[in-house]
């Protein structure tokens, strides 16, 4: 998205500790000045360098006009002067003073254009590959200048020549223009007058074309440096990019002219023509005025290739803004889909949990007397109407809390997508309930309002909201630990509580029942350990009647998993219809709640019964990986990446062996040659006689089959 010929948008932000890829946008020409000016304090010294250097010596042969014949201006200015006269036009101030303007301009274009062809475009280079170094946070040498400089230059140089080819038909054009629509005026019998008036709107209409091809024209010259187009395929590929941006382009050019002309005026003013004194202030003032006219240029080529990376950005927003709309619908989906499966794991762990303890009391009720029914009343009003209720309210506030992380998430997800993909307004979809949902659009998402707390919203900007958001988060984080460090107590208090009326029930520990359950998982393993060493300590391989008691093991072991399987989704579901019937409890009903217990203690006793034919072992990893709520998947990725490097690794040993043995082999043969033809003779046939015993004798008289001795 970001490529779309032989450049990349480099990252203009210019603060180093940044680490997000950014990219400058902006419909505002007032903060590509702002860009410009950081971009010129970044640095200073290469653009300083490129003003004193080659703006600088030709800004001080323009301004004096010293390139300029007054001999050719006269006579242009005069012969203008004379079309304009035969066009109907009256001859009036504004009329004499835009001929000899235009006579000047003319003629100092022509004289300086070797000039303008080499230093003034050399110039201009320079500025946009500092530009482009800057934004890269690449050091300007001269010497990578020159290199690149060496492959660029000829297609700037097509480029400058299409540009005045361009700006002179644009003038021929509005001379002919003018003079055939003032010439069409003076036969009709208009005033002339009324002919001043229609050449100044021909004029202004001229003045805003012509300001547009300018604005294509630098923006051209941009593009011949950073991309590998030039000629027509620049000025083409400007005028694609500025669509859109040509207000802002307007305003670059606009102030850029009224800086120009106002520096040119004072020059005029104070040293072309001695307006006061003896003329002593030249010596300074000349110089000063010099200085300011390269200083505009520099900033108006700065802002040029400013103006370039903006309009870029601005031509890939419609891609831009429906990938990062694709890539915040998939996360937002994503992450819902996770906390769902999330509560939904502990919701069933819950259940279990309550059922387990009915099943319990369900055993032993008829073994209660009088005493234990009170003990067991007290410590279940503890449970449930202290510690329970307890219980809830914290998690349902810790849950508060996890909405509340999740907000933030979502939101530091959202303004990093922004900032990555340099995002400056978005569409987007809003419920407005029920599930309705309408377009809105977002003009400007650099600036976010937050709510910082008692109903107050405060304006940052996505920076300012990413540091507030780091500053919650962790905030939220410890509370997310004192709650959980209060739940731990509640339910620690829970436990204490069940064990106490395990002791009144006479009921076994946990704990026992765990560890019996371990030790027949770890006897099959044990003895499997058993089978692989031989009486006298030394590996020994199966036979073929081995190989197919341990493959019939294998099959026998994943159909014992499957009925485990089976049994265990059988059992969360008559688990979930305990847990309605128990929801909808009624006396009438008892009947039927026996009956579900009795069918959930079936299938129980049913499961442990298949779990002792099972050796199931699950890594420690995997565990944890499904405790922080990750896919348990990252273990197998985790486990094929390792892998995958250690045989890369090995992959290189063996080819280095390899290549040695081989350059070895070569240099024993041009020192040796009879010998190594001899070894050479000699591995063959021991390799035949090895492949011969092999087919003839594969197993020993003992069975076990027999191991190959390298030669």
């Amino acid at each position: 998205m970001e490529t779309e010929t032989n450049l990349v948008l480099r990252k203009p932000e210019l603060k180093p500790h940044s680490s997000h890829k950014q990219r400058f946008h902006s419909s505002n020409a007032l903060e590509i000045l702002r860009e410009s000016v950081r971009i010129l304090r970044y640095n200073l010294g290469a653009f300083m360098l490129t003003a004193a250097v080659l703006i600088c010596p030709v800004s001080a042969l323009i301004l004096p006009n010293f390139l300029t014949d007054q001999s050719l201006v006269n006579k242009l200015t005069v012969k203008l002067l004379l079309v304009a006269k035969s066009s109907g036009l009256p001859l009036q101030p504004l009329v004499k003073h835009s001929c000899q303007k235009f006579a000047e301009t003319a003629v100092s274009s022509a004289m300086c254009f070797p000039l303008f062809i080499t230093v003034s475009l050399l110039s201009r280079v320079a500025v946009v590959y500092s530009v482009d170094c800057t934004y890269s946070k690449e050091k300007v040498e001269i010497s990578k200048f020159l290199v690149a400089l060496q492959k660029l230059w000829r297609r700037v140089v097509l480029t400058y020549l299409w540009i005045c080819v361009l700006i002179v038909g644009c003038f021929t054009f509005f001379c002919v223009l003018l003079v055939a629509i003032c010439s069409s005026f003076y036969v009709l019998g208009f005033s002339p007058d009324f002919n001043a008036y229609g050449a100044i709107l021909v004029g202004l209409a001229f003045s805003v074309v012509f300001a547009n091809a300018i604005i294509i024209c630098n923006t051209a010259v941009v593009i011949s440096v950073l991309e590998d187009v030039s000629g027509v395929g620049a000025l083409m590929r400007a005028s694609d990019l500025v669509k859109g941006q040509i207000q802002v382009g307007l305003l670059i050019f606009l102030g850029s002219t009224l800086g120009l002309a106002f520096v040119e005026g004072l020059f005029d003013h104070r040293v072309k023509k001695v307006s006061y004194g003896d003329g002593s202030s030249r010596l300074w003032e000349g110089p000063l005025l010099v200085f300011m006219y390269s200083f505009v240029t520099l900033v108006d080529s700065m802002m040029g290739a400013v103006f370039y990376f903006s309009c870029r950005v601005y031509y890939s927003m419609d891609a831009s803004r429906e990938e990062t709309q694709a890539i915040m619908e998939t996360v937002a989906v994503l992450d819902t889909y996770r906390l769902r499966r999330r509560l939904t794991s502990l919701s069933q762990l819950h259940h279990r949990r309550s059922v387990s303890s009915c099943i319990d009391l369900y055993h032993h009720l008829a073994l209660m007397d009088e005493g234990r029914q009170k003990d067991l009343q007290l410590l279940e009003e503890i449970i449930d109407k202290g510690l329970k209720q307890k219980l809830v309210h914290i998690t349902a506030s810790r849950d508060k809390i996890f909405e509340e992380q999740k907000v933030f998430s979502d939101l530091r997800k959202n303004l990093e997508t922004l900032e990555k993909n340099g995002v400056n307004s978005l569409k987007t979809m809003v419920n407005l309930g029920s599930e309705v949902y309408m377009q809105a659009e977002v003009p400007d998402t650099r600036h976010i309002f937050m709510d910082v707390g008692l109903g107050f919203y405060v304006e940052f900007t996505r920076q300012e909201a990413l540091d507030y958001i780091t500053q919650r988060e962790e905030r939220i984080k410890k509370q997310l630990e004192e709650v959980t460090g209060v739940i731990t107590q509640i339910k620690g208090r829970i436990k204490l509580a069940h064990f106490q009326i395990q002791q009144i029930l006479n009921l076994p520990e946990e704990n026992s029942s765990s560890s019996s359950r371990r030790q027949r998982v770890m006897e099959p393993a044990q003895n499997t350990g058993a089978g692989i060493g031989g009486s006298n300590g030394t590996m020994r391989y199966q036979t073929n009647d081995g190989i197919a008691a341990a493959a019939a093991a294998v099959d026998d072991s994943k159909e014992n998993l499957n009925q485990v399987i089976n049994s265990i989704q059988k059992t969360l579901g008559l688990l979930h219809q305990l847990d309605l019937t128990i929801t909808s409890f009624t006396p009438a009903s008892q009947l039927h709640l026996l009956q579900r217990l009795n069918s959930v203690v079936v299938e129980l006793d049913s499961m442990a019964k298949l779990s002792e034919k099972c050796n199931i072992q699950v890594p420690m990893e995997v565990l944890n990986l499904i405790d922080n709520g990750k896919n348990p998947d990252e273990f197998t990725r985790d486990v094929l990446n390792s892998c995958i490097a250690r045989n890369q690794v090995t992959k290189g040993k063996t080819d280095a062996f390899k290549d040695l043995r081989k350059h070895i082999l070569e240099e024993l043969e041009q020192t040796f040659p009879d010998e190594v033809d001899d070894y050479r003779e000699i591995r063959a046939n021991s390799a035949a006689e090895a492949k011969r015993l092999a087919q003839s004798q594969n197993v020993l008289p003992n069975g076990d089959a027999k191991v190959k001795s390298e030669l």
